[in-house]
């Protein structure tokens, strides 16, 4: 479940990101403010992936560790 969260964290932040990314090449005046929020989402995203992945422990990884993914 909690890596259902993460992945369901990810997509939202891509979405948004896409969005963002869109508006900021068709408006060039709103350039800074949608990489702002860009940089915000993906710390954001991070942070509740990061927080997800350490809950849910190398018990949810078969052949993966999960200190890997929290480097």
């Amino acid at each position: 479940m909690p890596l259902l969260v993460a992945l369901d964290e990810y997509d939202g932040a891509i979405q948004c990101i896409a969005a963002h990314a869109q508006l900021a090449l068709a408006a060039p005046e709103h350039q800074e403010a949608a990489l702002q929020l860009i940089l915000s989402v993906c710390q954001k995203t991070d942070e509740t992936v990061e927080d997800v992945l350490r809950y849910a422990g190398p018990a949810c990884f078969t052949s993966l560790d999960a200190d890997v993914y929290l480097r």
